[in-house]
């Protein structure tokens, strides 16, 4: 909602606005204004994603129908996705040092384009009527049917909108220092106040180009003697954001397990009885391991079964105290197949 205010305020800025139109019949209504404010060019986003093309392609039969001339644009990623599977031979890169080879051969991605001003707008009529204003205006929560109840929509520490996006990116860019060491696993993803840009909402949401972003970045990299890289940087951020937008561009159901080819399938099951005895570590092999691991890194161990492993300058110690690692993690997913506590999906990551 935030985000449709602050982009209706820019409009009328231009003497323009947004027209928000309800519908239930989709292909009737487009008829409809069609024929009465005789639209004859449709600009639209490219959407990557399957369910969503398969609404768009619906949209454009429609529309090819009454005469629209359509033009989409690739404005959400940074590349034309269908571009990148191509250059693959025709199948999307499946592994992140794969796709960083493919976009070497493309080259860098484009440039964004300049921001809209009342030049654009000059020949431009919005066709309304004054009493027609309100019937095309953003709704509400309530007309949409979301009720919030008392104290459940506090005042968001992250509004939306193109404005918002914009200077959260100013501000980050600042600290030039801070953008060329960032190194995604340093951060903390359960830290009270972020240590991440925070910008990826705004991105997901068109608040902010992704062109723009990373062209900014580029700009401070320029001027760096040393930076980090991708796949940790922020740059790399950008392209992990892009990986999975170009593999789910051409993946069926890509946002669940079952009918997704590249997603592990796993035959979960719900056992109430291993959730409980997970959670309260009552598993004897991992109880163990935890206990040996927690001692190896805490204290010289006590016990002599353990004793061999408390020199940690050795090879083998550190051998040693990595199988316990392995093992640890082995077992912690074993559990976790039983008990449906990690997710299969082969989702999109919040990157930054």
């Amino acid at each position: 909602m935030e985000s449709l205010q602050d982009l209706d305020v820019q409009l009328r800025k231009l003497k323009s606005r947004l027209i928000v139109i309800q519908a239930e019949n989709v292909k009737e209504t487009l008829q409809k204004y069609i024929k009465e404010w005789k639209i004859t060019k449709l600009t639209f986003e490219i959407e990557p994603e399957p369910h969503r093309k398969e609404r768009d392609k619906e949209i454009m039969e429609c529309l090819q129908e009454s005469g629209v001339e359509m033009l989409g644009y690739h404005s959400l990623t940074l590349y034309d996705l269908s571009t990148i599977i191509k250059k693959n031979s025709g199948e999307p890169p499946l592994t992140y040092r794969k796709f960083q080879s493919v976009l070497k051969v493309l080259g860098q991605p484009q440039r964004p384009r300049p921001c809209l001003t009342a030049e654009h707008f000059k020949n431009c009529v919005t066709p309304l009527l004054n009493n027609e204003d309100k019937i095309f205006q953003i709704p509400s929560l309530e007309e949409l049917g979301i009720i919030p109840t008392a104290g459940e929509l506090q005042v968001s520490r992250f509004p939306g909108g193109e404005t918002v996006a914009i200077d959260r990116m100013n501000k980050c860019l600042e600290n030039e220092e801070w953008i060329n060491r960032f190194e995604k696993p340093q951060t903390s993803p359960n830290s009270l106040d972020p240590s991440t840009t925070v910008l990826s909402p705004y991105i997901s949401f068109g608040c902010l180009s992704a062109k723009r972003f990373y062209w900014k970045l580029s700009e401070i990299y320029s001027r760096a003697k040393r930076h980090s890289s991708p796949p940790v940087s922020l740059h790399g951020q950008i392209l992990w954001r892009e990986f999975y937008y170009t593999v789910g561009s051409v993946t069926p159901k890509f946002d669940q397990m079952k009918g997704n080819e590249v997603c592990l399938q796993v035959p979960w099951d719900v056992n109430d009885v291993y959730l409980k005895a997970w959670s309260e570590v009552r598993n004897s092999v991992l109880c163990e391991m935890f206990c040996i691991y927690h001692s190896l890194k805490t204290s010289p161990p006590l016990s002599p079964r353990t004793r061999l492993m408390s020199d940690f300058t050795s090879l083998q110690g550190r051998r040693i105290l990595k199988f316990i690692q392995i093992v640890l993690f082995v077992e912690i997913l074993s559990q976790a197949h039983r008990m449906r506590f990690l997710s299969a999906h082969f989702n999109q990551p919040i990157f930054i």
